[in-house]
């Protein structure tokens, strides 16, 4: 791999572009969307961007000489982002409870409480497409503060049980690509998608507490029986 790199970089000349490797058993590259599989493997990871990333895939005889060609159109611009989510099947692999589960359950799987799971390819039809108010945490299992979150926002969930159209998703933002709009830069980031307007959410931002959560909440939530009549949104995006 690394003769491979020379030769890349010795054809390639761009100030925008290092190349560098990494041993597989430090870094398996699956965050890349590499499949962890096979190596050598190829990716691009754009430092000018949050979370946008190019793989190539294993390379092999048959497929090297085609690497300069690939280089050549990200440098271009025209290369598809590879997206990455995590594979229902393996999402729900430990099944343990909430206090303790890292939150990579699979869609449609409660993990506590009233609360399911989303990954990268399920965010669309759990998050944007249902007629309901959508509270999601995104978060990361290895973060201390993500940690900190996961009691009081299953609490949350059971507190509010029932209540209009709302329901409670929870989604693993370092093992899944969810979309850059959202600008997911730091973990945990929970947030309130409302019924009709997706296009808007709503931050939190205080401290890790379910009376704080709750209160946050409720100033969101209409009456029952009302139509929101939310306050100016925290952001405002095209989906």
């Amino acid at each position: 791999m690394n003769s491979i790199l020379h030769t890349l970089q010795s054809q390639i000349f761009s100030l925008f572009l290092r190349f560098t490797w990494i041993d597989k058993d430090d870094w398996s590259g699956t965050r890349l969307g590499l499949s962890g599989q096979r190596y050598p493997a190829l990716a691009i990871s754009d430092l000018t961007k949050l979370n946008h990333h190019y793989a190539f895939g294993d390379v092999s005889q048959e497929n090297v000489g085609t690497l300069e060609g690939w280089v050549e159109t990200f440098l271009s611009g025209e290369l598809p982002e590879t997206m990455v989510s995590q594979k229902l099947s393996e999402a729900h692999q430990l099944g343990k409870p909430f206090l303790s589960f890292v939150l990579c359950s699979a869609s449609n799987i409660k993990i506590g409480g009233e609360i399911l799971s989303i990954v990268a390819d399920t965010f669309e039809d759990e998050v944007i497409k249902p007629d309901k108010d959508v509270v999601v945490l995104f978060h990361s299992p290895s973060c201390g503060t993500s940690r900190k979150y996961y009691p009081h926002f299953q609490e949350l969930a059971q507190r509010f049980k029932g209540t209009g159209h709302l329901v409670f998703r929870a989604g693993d933002a370092w093992a899944n690509d969810f979309p850059h709009h959202l600008g997911l830069a730091g973990m945990p980031d929970m947030r309130f998608f409302p019924r009709g307007d997706k296009a808007t959410y709503y931050e939190y931002s205080g401290v890790p507490d379910v009376e704080a959560f709750a209160s946050w909440l409720e100033k969101l939530l209409p009456p029952v029986g009302e139509e929101p009549a939310l306050p100016v949104a925290t952001h405002k995006d095209e989906l």
